[in-house]
C-alpha cells in the first residue's frame, strides 16, 4: 500500500514500528524529536480526519504546540498556526529560522491566523523545530 493511501485508510494502526518503515533514515530525526517530549510534558495524539487521514496532534497541557503528519515522499512533517498579531509575526520573523521554513509562512485566508511547515529532514531543522516548540509554548 501507498504510503499517502495507508495514512489515509482509518484502518492503519499509527505505530512507532510503521513511522519508521514509511520515513526509513528520515525517522531518526522525528525519533531525536519525540524523546524530548516527555521531559517538556508534551504528548502525542493521534487522530484521523476524513479529510486529511491521520494527523498527530502534539500538546502541551491540552495546548496544541504543532500539527504533524507523514508527507507522501515519506518523511515527518510539522504545522504551525498563530494568531495573525504583528508582535507575533515579528517574533517568528526574528527567531532566526531557515529561509526555507521562512517561505512556507502563510496567511489564511480570512486573516486570523497564519502558519509554517517544517520538513523534519535534518538536524538543522530539529533546532528550529525546538525554537518554534518553545515559542508556541509560551504564546
Amino acid at each position: 500500500m501507498m504510503i499517502e493511501q495507508m495514512m489515509k485508510d482509518k484502518s492503519t494502526q499509527i505505530t512507532e514500528q510503521l513511522l519508521e518503515d514509511i520515513c526509513g533514515d528520515n525517522y531518526k530525526y522525528w525519533q531525536e524529536l519525540t524523546m524530548s517530549f516527555t521531559q517538556q510534558e508534551i504528548e502525542i495524539e493521534w487522530r484521523f480526519y476524513k479529510d486529511g487521514g491521520w494527523l498527530a496532534k502534539v500538546v502541551r497541557k491540552k495546548k496544541t504546540i504543532f500539527w504533524g503528519w507523514v508527507s507522501h515522499d515519506g518523511h515527518m512533517s510539522a504545522s504551525f498556526n498563530f494568531a495573525n498579531k504583528p508582535e507575533l509575526r515579528d517574533a517568528v520573523d526574528n527567531m532566526g529560522l531557515s529561509s526555507e521554513i521562512m517561505d512556507t509562512i502563510e496567511v489564511t485566508p480570512l486573516g486570523k491566523t497564519f502558519g509554517l511547515q517544517v520538513g523534519i529532514t535534518n538536524e538543522g531543522r530539529l533546532a528550529d523545530l525546538q525554537k518554534l516548540m518553545d515559542f508556541r509554548k509560551k504564546v
